[in-house]
């Protein structure tokens, strides 16, 4: 629902969704909310966090459309070595 309060341009309603639903999320979908809202830092704050809660989802998620406006950022190369993923 978030990400289309964002697609909708609705930023007010998409960040107070994310914000009522914070401390249940696991970190892989805080990545793709931060993401969404233009937060690159909580992004990979949450994406460095799923790297060790849920690393198995780690590769399926960067591939997610969602997740490009990451793509050039340094971080991402990191994390992608870290997890042994070849580079995009």
């Amino acid at each position: 629902m978030v990400l289309a309060y964002v697609a909708l341009g609705m930023r007010a309603e998409a960040e107070a969704l994310a914000a009522a639903h914070l401390a249940d999320a696991p970190p892989s979908t805080l990545a793709v909310i931060y993401t969404a809202l233009g937060d690159k830092d909580r992004a990979f704050e949450a994406l460095n966090r799923a790297a060790i809660d849920e690393p198995h989802r780690l590769p399926i998620l960067l591939a997610y459309p969602e997740m490009a406006p990451l793509g050039g950022d340094p971080r991402l190369v990191v994390l992608r070595q870290r997890l042994r993923l070849p580079p995009q």
